[in-house]
């Protein structure tokens, strides 16, 4: 299993730096990393729970830590009488207009994200099980030993992107333009066949046998 170190000798073996630019790669690889972890990934997906308290509105880190650092939540279901049932999401002005009443509670149907909260609407009238479907940030890599998906699953992306980084706004030389057209495309064909294995992890259907 690669770790952060690996990446960072990689990257200055490909560039032939001969360890002048330790520094500099690590923030590329951090910066490359940030960039990418915006989005949905087959890696990144979780999901996490927390209960709703009878007229409390508005939950944060105190109810679940994962909600602070869950800026990217796809679905909400809470566990109603027994029953699981996805609650629509909204946008926090559209529940600012309709939750007028403080005092109304009963079970929630709508929920909104804002500022690292989660809203919910109507106000909670007990408590219920809600299931939150997210894709998180990964704990950022630091150490030399830290390892994670970024430097396994995504490796070869992470590695493209940063060393693009480095050649446009550290190397900076004219004549590697050629080299930054190269990595730029083998990062969209890393990206291209991460969202592949995922598309083929979500797809849906059944194998038909044929007769010959």
């Amino acid at each position: 299993m690669a770790n952060f170190l690996d990446m960072q000798t990689r990257i200055d073996d490909e560039l032939d730096r001969g360890g002048t630019m330790s520094a500099q790669i690590k923030k590329a690889i951090v910066s490359a990393v940030a960039f990418y972890e915006r989005k949905d990934f087959y890696f990144t997906e979780s999901s996490f729970q927390f209960s709703t308290v009878r007229g409390q509105e508005i939950y944060t880190s105190t109810d679940a830590a994962a909600i602070a650092t869950a800026p990217n939540i796809e679905r909400l279901n809470g566990l109603f009488f027994g029953s699981r049932i996805p609650l629509h999401k909204r946008n926090w002005e559209y529940i600012d207009n309709i939750s007028t009443l403080p005092i109304s509670m009963a079970m929630p149907e709508d929920w909104a994200y804002r500022a690292l909260t989660i809203r919910l609407y109507p106000i909670p009238d007990r408590a219920y099980t809600i299931t939150a479907y997210d894709v998180p940030r990964l704990t950022m890599l630091s150490a030399d030993t830290d390892s994670n998906a970024w430097t396994n699953d995504a490796e070869e992306l992470i590695r493209a992107r940063a060393k693009v980084d480095l050649i446009e706004n550290v190397i900076r030389d004219p004549s590697l333009e050629g080299d930054s057209a190269i990595q730029r495309r083998r990062e969209q064909e890393a990206l291209t066949a991460l969202y592949n294995e995922m598309a083929s992890c979500r797809a849906i259907g059944m194998i038909q046998p044929t007769v010959f």
